[in-house]
C-alpha cells in the first residue's frame, strides 16, 4: 500500500544503538545522561544516528533536587576533555569521586568491577545551558530547548538535528 509505514522501536546500549546513521527520527533517554562517562561523545554518536530534523528527548536528573546535591555540576570543560579522550566508559576515577562521598568505606575499585552503575556526572539545567550553549553545534545539534518544571527532580532536554 503506498504510504503505509511500519512503526519500529530500537532498543539499544547507549553507545550501541541498532540503527544505522542517520535512520531515526527520534532518540529518547530516561535517567541515563547522568551515569555515561563522556556525555558528549554519546550525544554525538546519537546526532548521528538521527535524520535532519530529528529528536532526542532526555529526562535528566537535577543534582540539586537529588541526593547528588553534594556534588558539584560537571563543568564543560570536564565534559570536553573526556569527549576528546574518547573513552565511553566509566573510569576509577568517576568512581573514586562518587565513593567518597556516598559509599566511603567502600573500596572504589571493588565498586567498578562489580559494574555498579553509579551517577558518573551532574547536572542542573543551569550547568547543562552551559554545557550546551557552548557545544550542540559542534555536536550535531541546530537546536536545543532546556525545560524545568518547579518540584521537579528532572529536567528535559530536547536536540533537534
Amino acid at each position: 500500500m503506498a504510504g503505509l509505514r511500519t512503526e519500529l522501536i530500537l532498543v539499544g546500549n547507549a553507545d550501541n544503538i541498532p540503527a544505522t546513521p542517520g535512520s531515526l527520527d527520534f532518540i529518547f533517554s530516561s535517567h541515563v545522561v547522568g551515569h555515561l562517562a563522556n556525555p558528549l561523545g554519546h550525544l554525538a554518536y546519537w546526532a548521528s544516528l538521527l535524520r535532519s530534523g530529528g529528536i532526542l528527548a532526555a529526562v535528566i536528573h537535577d543534582r540539586s533536587g537529588c541526593k547528588d546535591y553534594i556534588f558539584e555540576p560537571s563543568s564543560t570543560e570536564e565534559l570536553v576533555a573526556e569527549w576528546q579522550d574518547g573513552s565511553m566508559s566509566p573510569t576509577l576515577a568517576h568512581y573514586q569521586r562518587w565513593a567518597k562521598y556516598r559509599a566511603p568505606s567502600a573500596d572504589p575499585a571493588e565498586i567498578m568491577r562489580s559494574g555498579r552503575s553509579i551517577h558518573v556526572h551532574f547536572y542542573t539545567p543551569k550547568s547543562m545551558e552551559a554545557v550546551l550553549k557552548q557545544m550542540h553545534r559542534k555536536l550535531g545539534y541546530r537546536t536545543y530547548t532546556i525545560t524545568k518544571e518547579p518540584n521537579h527532580k528532572d529536567f528535559f532536554v530536547l536536540l533537534e538535528k
